[in-house]
């Protein structure tokens, strides 16, 4: 897991510095489902963008199983548990998917073994907020 999240870490240190990732990344993810959409009709996306580098960062640090990364990502899963926005188990899917077809666009180096350190690196976290839900 050492080395996927040493690709990771790069990969997003690349990318995030471009803030057209971010716009592919919600414009994939918000055609990935016709649930989606509707889930973000009151959104300010220059503030969601913001949230998604955070969230993304976090998710990083709870695969390295930090105690800032299990705080964070609580916090996060408690916003989008069924008490709150609601956000189904099923839609993490969609979500990483987007994820990675973003990535692709952006990361030079992406190749399968990035795209599996991603899936595997997220893995994680996604587990955790289907858990928390």
């Amino acid at each position: 897991m050492q080395e996927q999240l040493q690709k990771v870490t790069e990969s997003f240190g690349q990318v995030s510095i471009n803030p057209e990732f971010f716009n592919s990344f919600y414009e994939i993810f918000l055609n990935s489902s016709p649930e989606i959409k509707p889930l973000f009709s009151q959104t300010d996306f220059d503030k969601q963008k913001k949230l998604l580098k955070k969230g993304i960062s976090y998710m990083i640090l709870f695969a390295k199983e930090t105690l800032a990364g299990k705080q964070a990502l609580e916090a996060i899963a408690k916003i989008h548990d069924r008490e709150h926005k609601n956000i189904k188990p099923e839609l993490y899917a969609f979500w990483i998917d987007s994820l990675c077809k973003a990535l692709s666009q952006y990361d030079r180096n992406w190749d399968e073994n990035t795209e599996k350190a991603w899936r595997d690196v997220m893995e994680p976290g996604i587990k955790y907020f289907v858990a928390l839900y």
